[in-house]
């Protein structure tokens, strides 16, 4: 019997499999990439649309009392991460989400900072796996 036959058959059908593996691996791999590039580039575009501004800040010792109002522009935010700095540090705490055009006033105690010039109001959307998505664009307010 011919055996040469037979086995260039097999490796034939090896070469196959293994191309046909690489590929399904290499489509999972950009498939992803691209969900995930896709996602981002949404939130981004989401983030472009909100309109935020710091009304007000008013602090005593470590205690902060922040307003925020919000345009009626752009979509449901989950969330606002505020962040009160000074000349050597920074301190940050997330807080829930405002409404299109409402006012909202934000209390934070014993924040661990007692002299901060400067607040930043960032807005945040929740991705797909519910992670903060942080906008690029954010709202600050000097602190006199």
């Amino acid at each position: 019997m011919n055996k040469r036959g037979l086995s260039n058959i097999v490796g034939s059908l090896l070469m196959i499999l293994l191309v046909l593996a690489a590929a399904a691996i290499l489509f999972v791999v950009i498939k992803n990439f691209v969900e995930n590039s896709t996602e981002k580039v949404e939130l981004d575009n989401k983030c472009l649309e909100i309109g935020l501004s710091v009304i007000n800040v008013d602090s005593v010792g470590e205690n902060y009392t922040v307003t925020i109002e919000r345009t009626m522009s752009g979509e449901d935010i989950a969330g606002i991460k505020f962040i009160f700095e000074n000349e050597t540090d920074s301190v940050s705490r997330n807080e829930t989400g405002i409404e299109l055009g409402e006012k909202e006033t934000y209390k934070f105690n014993n924040i661990g900072m007692s002299n901060a010039n400067k607040i930043t109001a960032v807005p945040y959307f929740l991705n797909k796996a519910e992670k903060e998505h942080y906008c690029s664009k954010s709202f600050s307010k000097e602190i006199i």
